[in-house]
């Protein structure tokens, strides 16, 4: 979609044309325009000066100024104290600014889908560029929190690190998966023994167990769960380490014995010097989110070998993780590392994240998921908390229900969300075990089949909404709301 062209087209049936160099040379300009610092603004003053309202979506709008769209840079400096003010001159940049991105995104989304194509053969996988919208909230969330200022469309793009969006979706493992990661578990060097591996297996069946039977159960089980859950990730896991070092090999970051001695798996090692096929991909940010008893995606020999990745290249990037071994029900979170702390989420929410560059130059992030949906069903909650408008009429009781939680009931509704997480992944895994109840006292709205329902009716609004909807631009009323 050509947004910029058909804006600007749709500028010239809402106002007269205006030389665009008494925008840029002047745009402080209290005469003939406005006052850009000022926070209040008339409809008048900001319809002179080519502020509109931008439909993005049937429910979302965006600020943008017509006058200096062309521009290809905002007019002038957008400072973040003008954002965090409100004033709609400087938003009206930063919408402008998201247009032009979201564009260049969509743009460069074939390349990026084929690339990614290349490196994850085989896997499910779905790909998005980010729209206007969600780069425009962005930018201005960032410029807020770091209190940075913005001149150029480059600078707001360093803030959008998941302009190309992948999700793989891994396959559930099955009843055999668990059988023999059971079977050729060891602890502390030993194996199992027949009767350890009976009461596992009961354990893993949702079997009623004896309280001896159970204290094994509780000795084991834990660390079986994070051995399947490398199982089921090690595919997708190797396909981002070999991408990421034949990418650190071409760009000539490290050799083949910088990647030996800094201990990458020697398999991996010996597919990359013998497989010409292997699709570069430059690899970032890693991200392990899980709740405090969760399973994460990426198990703890997983995040040494990106680790190791960074040894051999010497470029760093974030690892967020907190390690399998970590009792988090007997130590609690206090004395974590940073890194670890904010890998544990408090409702639970669970994915492997990881940033990539592509070959066009833009940033991706890439999920890494089961066939668990709670992820989704649980964004009306984010969207409540969010106060995003973009929920249907029905979300209504369940947006008062949970604004109307007080805050140690908040607590028990996150733990629910986590145990509902963790069954998701017990299902994802091969386990068996028993949904979570939504606790009493609680009303039925904030249920995981409420959050499902109200989930699916959104996206059929929405779909239905988007049937006959074509972006465009709107006249500013002074009841905006962006």
């Amino acid at each position: 979609m050509k947004i910029v062209p058909k804006l600007l087209q749709g500028a010239k049936a809402l106002l007269e044309e205006k030389p665009i160099a008494e925008v840029v040379t002047n745009p402080l300009k209290s005469s003939g325009l406005i006052n850009f610092h000022r926070v209040e603004h008339s409809a008048t003053e900001l319809a002179n000066a080519g502020i509109r309202k931008y439909r993005v979506k049937p429910d979302i709008t965006i600020p943008v100024n017509v006058e200096t769209q062309a521009l290809n840079r905002p007019a002038f400096e957008v400072t973040a104290d003008a954002i965090r003010s409100g004033d709609i001159v400087h938003q009206a940049e930063i919408g402008n600014i998201a247009l032009r991105l979201s564009e260049g995104y969509e743009k460069a989304l074939p390349s990026a889908k084929a690339q990614l194509d290349k490196v994850f053969s085989g896997f499910k996988m779905e790909v998005r560029s980010k729209g206007a919208n969600s780069v425009y909230s962005k930018v201005c969330k960032w410029m807020k929190k770091l209190n940075q200022n913005v001149s150029t469309d480059k600078q707001a793009g360093e803030y959008i690190q998941d302009a190309i969006g992948g999700r793989i979706q891994l396959p559930n493992l099955t009843k055999k998966d668990v059988a023999d990661a059971i079977e050729n578990f060891s602890f502390e060097g030993k194996a199992l023994t027949k009767s350890e591996q009976s009461i596992i297996k009961k354990f893993f069946n949702n079997e009623a167990l004896t309280s001896t039977e159970q204290v094994i159960a509780d000795k084991y089980s834990h660390a079986i769960k994070c051995a399947l859950a490398e199982k089921q990730s090690d595919p997708v896991v190797n396909k981002f380490l070999l991408s990421g070092m034949k990418d650190a090999l071409d760009r000539k970051v490290t050799t083949i014995e910088k990647l030996e001695k800094s201990g990458m798996r020697k398999d991996l090692i010996a597919e990359l010097k013998n497989n010409p096929n292997i699709e570069p991909l430059r690899l970032g940010d890693v991200n392990n989110y899980k709740g405090k008893n969760g399973i994460a995606y990426f198990s703890d020999n997983q995040i040494r070998q990106f680790e190791r990745l960074q040894l051999a290249t010497g470029e760093k990037f974030d690892i967020i993780s907190c390690s399998e071994n970590i009792d988090l029900a007997k130590y609690g979170l206090e004395n974590l590392p940073k890194s670890a702390k904010d890998a544990i989420k408090s409702g639970g929410y669970t994915t492997g994240q990881i940033n990539v560059i592509f070959k066009n130059g833009k940033y991706g992030e890439i999920q890494v998921r089961g066939t668990g949906e709670f992820a989704e069903a649980e964004h009306v909650k984010y969207d409540a908390l969010q106060e995003k408008l973009t929920l249907t009429p029905a979300s209504k009781e369940y947006v008062s229900a949970l604004k109307g939680l007080k805050p140690s009931s908040a607590e028990r509704y996150d733990q629910y969300g986590s145990n509902v997480y963790d069954f998701d992944r017990n299902v994802e895994l091969g386990i068996k075990s028993n949904a979570p109840e939504l606790p009493k006292g609680f009303k039925s709205i904030l249920s995981r089949d409420s959050m499902q329902k109200i989930h699916e009716a959104d996206v059929v609004d929405q779909k239905a909404k988007m049937v006959n909807f074509v972006p465009h631009l709107e006249p500013l009323n002074m009841a905006y709301v962006g």
